[in-house]
């Protein structure tokens, strides 16, 4: 998303009030809820939630893990983006069941993993090894409901040439992807990935698990999917938000080029069919 200029909270606000008026039932972010990570930027997330009555639920990205204060700070100011106060979790919305990942943990020169960011130390993002354990643990619980998982990395992308010419190939997949995607591909009732991150918006498979990359909703093209979850199929589609405005604000001049919004057959507009037996 990235939450940053008051010019983004006032349009997220405006955009929820907008999706509760057409019946949605809650927001799943992926990862880069804030920019830096500071507390204020925690607090307008606060603020967009309660005006817009919308019920969200969290993933930490990066740019929401920087400082030692940043989790502390997340889990006080916005509880309820994170059942059990904890940052892996497992949530039931019937007929679905999410798997929220935190993979933003900085991993140090000597191996180790933290909570913060540290310019001297830090060498990459990752999961902690107990983090697989857990992800184990969660696949092996429910065999049957139809499973999303929801990280901030991209596990699985197609990395070629996006319809607007941008060298995807470039942007590796986390260094735990392929590990990941092996788990999951072993789960018969995972349908689904959705992350945020690299923000442009892609489709890929794995199996017959379709990897959903999001674009940014605070650059452009500024964009979010919509989601409609029936008894044996979702179906989605990408919008952009509505205040033209919006764009000349959050735009990047030196990625003038779309890069972030790929048309591909399957990149705007798709659908999920949950196999069979997980009816």
């Amino acid at each position: 998303m990235i939450m940053s200029e008051p010019c983004l909270a006032a349009e997220l606000s405006a955009t929820f009030k907008s999706l509760r008026k057409e019946g949605i039932d809650f927001v799943m972010m992926a990862g880069d809820m804030t920019n830096n990570a500071a507390r204020n930027q925690f607090e307008q997330l606060a603020g967009v939630l309660k005006e817009s009555n919308m019920p969200c639920y969290g993933c930490v990205g990066n740019h929401d893990s920087y400082l030692k204060t940043s989790r502390p700070d997340m889990l006080e100011l916005l509880p309820g983006m994170f059942p059990g106060m904890a940052t892996d979790y497992i949530l039931y919305k019937r007929p679905l069941r999410f798997i929220v990942l935190d993979g933003s943990f900085w991993r140090h020169r000597d191996g180790t993993f933290h909570d913060f960011y540290d310019k001297a130390q830090a060498d990459g993002i990752g999961m902690k090894p107990e983090q697989f354990e857990w992800l184990q643990w969660a696949l092996a619980c429910d065999v049957t409901t139809p499973t999303v998982i929801v990280s901030h990395y991209v596990f699985k992308a197609n990395n070629d040439v996006s319809s607007a010419g941008f060298n995807l190939a470039s942007t590796t997949n986390t260094s735990v992807g392929s590990k990941v995607m092996e788990l999951l591909g072993k789960a018969t009732n995972v349908v689904a990935t959705m992350n945020g991150h690299a923000h442009w918006n892609e489709l890929s498979t794995y199996g017959n698990i379709q990897c959903i990359q999001n674009a940014a909703f605070g650059e452009w093209p500024s964009a979010y999917r919509v989601f409609r979850v029936y008894e044996d199929r979702v179906e989605w589609e990408v919008r952009q938000v509505g205040n033209r405005g919006l764009i000349r604000e959050s735009c990047l001049p030196e990625k003038g080029l779309n890069w972030m919004i790929s048309t591909h057959a399957g990149d705007l507009t798709g659908e999920i069919r949950f196999r069979a037996k997980n009816n």
